[in-house]
């Protein structure tokens, strides 16, 4: 059917048949004839029976919107129908509308001719069978007797009555040769020999009857089965001719081996696919290439319309869904303008990742590339009036320099800096005000979160962090005070286990006055005289010979008893006075050799120790 020119307006569901009937009506379709602004209908039924459909007549009762009966159709005749058991048909069959006042149709069928001279009509409501009716009539013929004609014997007095019989005839102005007379005679005599002949026995008269007729009924059996696929061989090339090709391969499928019709079949089939192909029917187009097989051209082809027709619908989700499910090649242009459409539709909605996905993967297609830049826009505008800023920032920095998503995207990382602040997350929010420069107050935040950690840092005994991050705050109000701080903490500890001229060098960067500052340097001061590196020169050897006898090895030790330090040089106790420790017990190798350098290894940490002795 022209589904261009005829535009479906209503479906009618037809009620189950009656009257037990092998044909339903299944529903009636009214349709719009667009040429001519008429309605036609179409009947659609099922065949239910064992036999193949030749023929059937229909009564078709017309109803208005207010389901009053406006008129009948009598006897509406299908024919050439040959529907197999089970097949559904009559799709296309048009029908015009007596009025186009009609609503709705009740469909009857009255009268059904099948194969094998099988009918059914709605007066007996059976299937019977046409053959079957004659033979009843034959049988039930009444029989007519026949009278035997009576013996005509040779008697004396036969001359009497051939004189009587002349003489008769010569009364009545006829003349009637004697020879007449005498055949009459000679017809009785054998009439009389037939009768006194032994009659033969009924049942071998009723066995040659039955032979003759099972005889003449196999040849004419044989000759209408003969006619019959000459009928249909022909009658499926008058289908072939016009373009009917579902009904061709219907003759052709039950003519099996006749003649050229297994070649004619295919040959069917591979039209009827073309025809479908042609009327946008695709999906029952590839069904018959599958059937067919080695047809792939072809049944690519047919997709291709499907996604394409889908497609020009505005069915793009579905044409996509289809075009993946059929695992084929379909063609990347149609696959493109489907994926493009779908993206702005997405972005209509805005489904702006939706959209940017669709986009990304047909990027070379249109003005894809721009339309990605302009859902990612939206999309980062709609994540920034949300507060998720993460993914705005994330959004803004892949098209960084689009519109006016420089400035925006300072603001947004300055907001997520201060978020982060707020919760005390101050290393995030330090990264995001280093981001955001110089918008508006980002650099006296930063200070504030450089601040802040380090007190955390502090908190948690990381003194040398603490002390780094104050230095970082600079001038924020209290640093220097909590630097200081941070710095006598960090050298208490450190003096638990190492001394060095970097320890007394940091010591001196606090003021003399804080805490017991002075008292710790005086007494670093006495113990770091007895190590370090001494400058070896030839106007000191006497000095430095005095102060330990460098010219050998001479091992400096350092260990921790009942919290007090205690130092020796080769044996020889060093008084560390008021160098105190909190707790511990650890040792420290220190080793001089006679060359210019004092080492000392403390956890597998080498340190170098410097002292220069002037002459």
């Amino acid at each position: 059917m022209d589904f261009e020119r005829f535009k479906a307006v209503k479906i009618i569901m037809q009620r189950a048949q009656v009257n037990n009937c092998p044909i339903s009506a299944v529903k009636t379709t009214i349709y719009k004839d667009t040429t001519t602004d008429k309605h036609v209908f179409v009947n659609e039924f099922k065949n239910n029976a064992e036999y193949v459909v030749v023929s059937f007549s229909v009564r078709i009762s017309c109803f208005d919107e207010q389901i009053k009966l406006v008129g009948t159709i009598k006897d509406y005749k299908y024919n050439d129908v040959f529907a197999a058991p089970g097949e559904e048909f009559g799709q296309n069959k048009l029908i015009a509308s007596p009025d186009e006042s009609i609503n709705s149709f009740a469909v009857e069928i009255t009268h059904i001719e099948f194969e094998d001279d099988y009918f059914w009509d709605e007066s007996i409501r059976k299937i019977d069978n046409h053959k079957a009716e004659e033979t009843i009539a034959v049988e039930m013929a009444p029989e007519i007797p026949v009278e035997e004609a009576p013996a005509i014997e040779e008697s004396p007095v036969q001359n009497e009555v051939l004189a009587v019989r002349e003489n008769t005839v010569q009364n009545e102005a006829a003349v009637v040769s004697r020879d007449a007379v005498q055949e009459e005679v000679s017809v009785a005599k054998e009439q009389k020999k037939q009768k006194e002949k032994k009659p033969m026995p009924g049942f071998v008269k009723t066995l040659i009857v039955f032979g003759i007729i099972a005889v003449l009924l196999m040849i004419s059996y044989i000759a209408f089965c003969k006619y019959n696929q000459y009928s249909d061989y022909n009658r499926g090339a008058a289908y072939m001719a016009s373009g009917e090709y579902d009904y061709a391969i219907t003759v052709y499928t039950r003519l099996g081996n006749y003649e050229d019709s297994p070649a004619l079949l295919l040959e069917a089939k591979k039209a009827y696919a073309a025809s479908l192909y042609d009327a946008g029917e695709y999906q029952n187009a590839i069904a018959i290439y599958r059937e067919l097989g080695n047809c792939d051209e072809q049944i690519l082809a047919c997709y291709n319309g499907w996604v394409l027709s889908m497609e020009k619908a505005g069915q793009y989700t579905e044409a996509l869904q289809l075009a993946q499910e059929s695992g084929l090649p379909i063609d990347e242009t149609i696959i493109n303008e489907i994926k493009y459409q779908l993206g702005k539709q997405s972005f209509d909605n805005q489904s702006y990742e939706e959209a940017i996905g669709y986009f990304t993967e047909v990027s070379d297609y249109e003005d894809s590339k721009k339309l990605i830049q302009d859902v990612t826009y939206a999309y980062g505008r709609q994540m920034m009036d949300a507060g998720n800023y993460e993914k705005t920032i994330e959004l803004f920095e892949t098209i960084s320099s689009f519109k006016d998503v420089p400035q925006l995207l300072l603001k947004v990382q300055y907001l997520q800096g201060v978020r982060y602040k707020d919760s005390k997350s101050y290393e995030a929010a330090i990264q995001y005000f280093t981001e955001a420069g110089d918008y508006e107050d980002s650099a006296a935040q930063m200070k504030e979160c450089y601040f802040m950690q380090a007190q955390d840092y502090k908190k948690q005994g990381q003194y040398e962090k603490a002390m780094e991050y104050f230095k970082l705050a600079d001038d924020y109000e209290g640093t220097q005070e909590e630097y200081y701080n941070a710095l006598y903490l960090h050298l208490l500890e450190a003096m638990k286990t190492e001394v060095t001229l970097e320890t007394v060098e940091l010591l001196e960067e606090l003021p003399r006055d804080y805490e017991d500052s002075a008292a710790i340097i005086r007494t670093l001061k006495r113990y770091v005289d007895h190590v370090g590196e001494y400058e070896w020169t030839t106007s000191n050897d006497k000095d430095i010979n005095e102060k330990g006898g460098f010219e050998d090895h001479i091992f400096v030790k350092l260990t921790f008893t009942d919290g007090e330090a205690h130092m020796t040089v080769d044996g020889n106790d060093v008084d560390l006075k008021d160098f105190k420790y909190d707790s511990g017990t650890n040792s420290n190798t220190y080793t001089m050799l006679n060359t210019t350098t004092i080492t000392r290894t403390f956890n597998g940490k080498v340190h170098t120790y410097k002292k220069i002795i002037e002459e």
